[in-house]
């Protein structure tokens, strides 16, 4: 009896817990497009209609209660969600039945259209339109110009400005937008409040200064609507005109404008959203203004006019979406404790203008404390990959292109942040967008970037950072800069420096800067990159920028590793070699350089004789002098070096600097020339080679670089390509303080014909950018680890990477190809959704045989490197260019490499393809296209190709697919339209 009591009581005390954790009554309610809003909601026989049904409804839901959209379905308008669930019994918002996931949509189907004027159509609507998208794709508000930028000639502070292009009259631009670029960082709308004389006046000042030489456009006039792919609304007519795509009438077309505001208003808690697409809001795709245990699972939420997510509050989950074309940002996350996780977004923010003012057009702003960024991928946004503060966790990511609209950006940046832990990433390919700043802006991209404010208890560890288009990692130490810690980082190929340490934001000086810098690879793959930069902006000494050891600085192209600068008061620079470095600073101890030394070119020819008369200094120091006074030159023996040598000295009377020059002879532009020398010293220390022009107003003609010596012989040469002509140019060997004293034997330039050594295939960078341990193929290429020991299989950790040797990389050809897919480009940014495409090398004579062929990826501006190993110089080729589903286009005429590099443009005319076939897709600037639609390849766009493109579209087919024309990941009608058009112009291959 004790034990039944026992066991009663043990179901009894169950059965209450079962109860305090579940509802007794969940109910499950179904909306459907063939529901009706009369039914009760609660089987799939009788469910509901609208969202306007289950917002009238809210109230009389309870913790547990699901509401599921029914797939394949569309629901206009806006979810409020004020009902709260439990913990472990939230309210759930999701989908059933088959295929694709419902769709709660901003988006107005807009019809009834009527000729307004030639191409454009107008049409009344009751609702506010702020985008419209014609086949999925985003129109053009009418804007001037059509395409490009306009020029700021006088600012007036934050008031307005004027331009001398602007030559409309008084009153003509009044209540446009002027969408202008007033920082590095940002695009700013602001509506024309007056317009006269050329003058520009703001209704409300711009939140930062006009500056001369930026670029802005004017759009939304009716008066502006010229173009295809453009569209207006008039606010007090309600009616929205488009100048129609291809002339097509609109009724056959499908047109979504943007008319709600949010998709989800979420104010309260424990609440599951999952298994939606959520698209086309004036502002958020889900707004969570301040809840929490908020999840949001398995969603794709899109081309939303602000941003996909904005969420505040506590302990929230954003896990497996997609967010994808978002205008401003992804996401945008102020939560304490909050997890996002495994989600890609991709690109966001790339329409300059349409984003937010000053602070957008980012793939995810974090901001608030323990939050754990994991496992996503960020792919092309227009400015930064991540933003964030606090004490986040940003874990295992994967941000590639960022800053493809501004510049002065990161994959990742932080401010304001105590306790933030960066571990195990990869930040790639920042590229920085100028083409709105004054012409001679810097590039400012960056891969990590350590902002400056209140910085302090940073952990970057183990990250991935490579081929960004200035500095790998920008270390801004301010004032209030303490304890980073740079751990076992691989740097790798970043264009300026791999690493930065800089003082520039500190408002006074700071001695001592408490950093760890250890167990990094710095590596470079120039001669002009850097492996490490200390710079110092205000003050004639340097401060200590924390403490270095058992780092790698690699750069087979120069054994000067390591770079301090000085700007003001007095500008000086120093390069150093590591051996230097530890001895100067007693730093990095422990730390090594390169095993290995590569040649960017390879010489295949030597042409011509040595230019220098007197090179070997034999008996005499003949035809060479010096430069200032204070320096000397004589002839002496010495035994290191050959015959005799020339002895350069110099005491430092007067100058920082001397030269000893040779004999003059011309450089002509674009030659090749190989500069060598063997030199010996009483000491170790450094000299300068410079190309030394007679023409006034140029510094140099494409060598001026620094060398080491030691009190042993060493031999140096180094391969430049002249920038200028110069008949009268000289060969100069330059000294500084304290090195005074050097033997120069074996002088000589040459011009050579030479091929490039593909430094990325010598060094070769291996990644994981995914969550699982990836086994890498290495295909029997003899690779050596830094350390110099063979490496005959490799695996790789999740989100890790790996530099391998290649000592046997053979030389190749080099191509830079332009070149524009048809239906990948938009001309409203002048910029293409990037692709691979293969290009084959053809003999110039039948049959035109295949000689090599060599795959890359075109970038969004349609520029791509290809490199070939069976191409010669001076041989004439045909290029035929292939693209997953466009048309197979041949170059115009034959063409050949010189000195191993050739550049061809196919965007330039339609001669530029063979038989001129290619397609105009911009006039301003003037660019030609590949035809897109070929999606069986058969080298003609036919019936078939329609088709194909429309099944896979009636089948839901997503991802990267031939049949995706327009390479945005959907199979729909846009991409069949693209084939169609193209198939009643009947478009065939043309070769020769």
């Amino acid at each position: 009896m004790i034990e039944g009591k026992k066991f009663f009581h043990f179901l009894v005390v169950t059965a209450f817990i079962l109860l305090c954790c579940r509802p007794l009554y969940s109910t499950v309610y179904y909306v459907s497009a063939t529901g009706n809003d009369g039914n009760s909601g609660t089987s799939t026989s009788t469910p509901w209609k609208s969202i306007a049904k289950v917002n009238t409804s809210m109230n009389t839901f309870l913790p547990g209660d699901k509401i599921l959209f029914n797939k394949g379905d569309v629901f206009e308008g806006e979810i409020k969600v004020t009902k709260s669930g439990t913990s472990g019994n939230e309210i759930t918002f999701d989908s059933y039945g088959a295929g694709l996931n419902p769709k709660i949509t901003g988006f107005k189907k807009i019809t009834g259209w009527t000729i307004y004027s030639g191409n454009i159509y107008e049409v009344n609507v009751n609702d506010t339109i702020s985008n419209l998208y014609v086949n999925g794709t985003l129109m053009t508000i009418a804007r001037f110009p059509d395409s490009g930028w306009l020029r700021v000639d006088s600012p007036n502070g934050t008031n307005g400005f004027s331009d001398a292009a602007l030559t409309q009259g008084a009153g003509y631009w009044n209540g446009a937008n002027c969408r202008i670029r007033t920082t590095n960082w940002c695009y700013e709308t602001i509506i024309v409040s007056s317009f006269s004389s050329a003058n520009i006046t703001f209704s409300s000042p711009s939140q930062y200064a006009i500056n001369s030489d930026y670029g802005y456009y004017l759009d939304n006039k009716l008066n502006l609507l010229t173009t295809e792919n453009e569209w207006y609304y008039d606010k007090s007519t309600h009616k929205i005109y488009l100048y129609a795509p291809g002339g097509i009438n609109p009724n056959s077309m499908t047109i979504d404008g943007a008319a709600h505001i949010d998709g989800f208003v979420i104010t309260a808690s424990n609440i599951l959203i999952q298994n939606l697409t959520i698209e086309g809001y004036k502002e958020e795709g889900i707004e969570v203004p301040n809840s929490n245990n908020v999840s949001i699972k398995n969603c794709s939420i899109n081309k939303n006019d602000k941003t996909g997510i904005t969420i505040y509050g506590n302990n929230h989950l954003i896990e497996n979406n997609v967010l994808q074309d978002n205008l401003n940002t992804g996401i945008v996350s102020n939560i304490f404790n909050g997890n996002i996780l495994n989600n890609n977004i991709n690109r966001t923010g790339l329409i300059p203008g349409y984003g937010k003012n000053s602070w957008g057009y980012i793939g995810v702003i974090m901001g608030q404390y323990g939050t754990v960024f994991k496992n996503n991928i960020i792919d092309s946004s227009g400015y930064s990959g991540i933003s964030t503060i606090g004490n986040n966790r940003v874990e295992n990511n994967y941000v590639d292109y960022s800053c493809l609209i501004l510049n002065d950006g990161a994959a990742i940046g932080f401010d304001m942040a105590d306790g933030l832990q960066i571990i195990n990433n990869v930040f790639s390919n920042t590229i920085s967008d100028k083409s709105s700043c004054p012409i001679g802006a810097y590039t400012l991209a960056y891969g990590i970037y350590f902002g400056n404010r209140d910085l302090k208890n940073i952990l970057v560890s183990g990250n991935t950072i490579a081929s960004n288009r200035s500095v790998g990692m920008y270390v801004d130490n301010s004032i209030t800069s303490d304890n980073f810690q740079i751990l076992n980082n691989t740097f790798y190929n970043n264009f300026t420096s791999q690493i930065l340490l800089s003082n520039y934001s500190s408002t006074s000086f700071k001695p001592v800067f408490n950093n760890i810098i250890r167990g990094n690879i710095f590596y470079s793959l120039n001669s002009e990159q850097s492996s490490m930069v200390q710079k110092m902006y205000y003050y004639p000494t340097f401060s200590d920028f924390g403490t270095f050891d058992s780092n790698y600085y690699c750069n087979p192209y120069n054994e000067l590793v390591i770079k301090r600068t000085i700007l003001s008061p007095q500008y000086s620079s120093i390069d150093y070699k590591l051996s230097k470095w530890k001895n100067d600073f007693n730093e990095d101890l422990h730390s090594k350089v390169s095993n290995y030394a590569f040649d960017q070119f390879k010489v295949t020819d030597t042409i011509g004789t040595n230019f220098i008369t007197n090179s070997r200094f034999a008996t005499n120091i003949s035809s060479w002098a010096t430069w200032p006074s204070g320096s000397t030159i004589s002839h002496v023996i010495n035994n290191s070096l050959d015959t005799g040598s020339m002895k350069i000295q110099w005491n430092g009377t007067g100058f920082t600097e001397n030269f000893c020059i040779s004999n003059s002879y011309p450089i002509i532009q674009g030659n090749y020339y190989l500069m060598s020398l063997s030199c010996i010293g009483n000491n170790s220390g450094l000299f300068k080679i410079w190309v030394r022009p007679s023409l006034a107003g140029i510094y140099d003609i494409g060598l001026n670089r620094i060398f080491g010596y030691e009190n042993f012989r060493k031999n140096h040469s180094y391969i430049f390509r002249a920038d200028t002509t110069d008949l009268s140019t000289t060969f100069s060997v330059g000294m500084s303080l304290p090195d005074s004293i050097l033997y120069v034997d074996n002088a000589s330039i040459y011009q050579v014909s030479v091929e490039r050594v593909d430094s990325t295939s010598l060094s070769k960078l291996f990644t994981n950018t995914t969550d699982v341990l990836q086994n890498i193929p290495l295909n029997g290429i003899p690779y050596k680890d830094l350390n110099n020991n063979i490496v005959s299989s490799l695996s790789l950790p999740p989100y890790s990477s790996k530099i391998l040797i290649n000592e046997n990389a053979a030389a190749f050809k080099q191509l830079q190809l332009k070149a524009i897919i048809e239906s990948f480009y938009n001309s409203n940014s002048n910029l293409m959704t990037g692709d691979s495409v293969i290009v084959f090398l053809r003999n110039a004579v039948s049959p035109f045989s295949k000689v090599d062929s060599a795959k890359s990826i075109l970038n969004n501006s349609g520029t791509g490197t290809f490199n070939f190993s069976n191409a010669s110089n001076g041989v004439n080729y045909y290029l035929a260019l292939r693209h997953r589903n466009a048309l197979e286009t041949w170059s115009g005429t034959t063409v050949t490499f010189s000195s191993g590099l050739l550049n061809y443009d196919f965007s330039t005319g339609a001669n530029k393809a063979y038989g001129n076939n290619l397609v105009l897709v911009d006039n301003s600037p003037i660019t030609y296209a590949i035809y897109s639609g070929d999606q069986n390849q058969s080298g003609t766009i036919n019936l078939n190709d329609i088709i194909n493109v429309s099944n896979d579209g009636n089948n839901f087919i997503t991802g990267y697919v031939p049949s995706d024309i327009n390479g945005d990941a959907i199979v729909n009608l846009n991409d069949v339209i693209v084939s169609f058009n193209n198939s009643i112009k009947f478009i065939n291959k043309i070769t020769p």
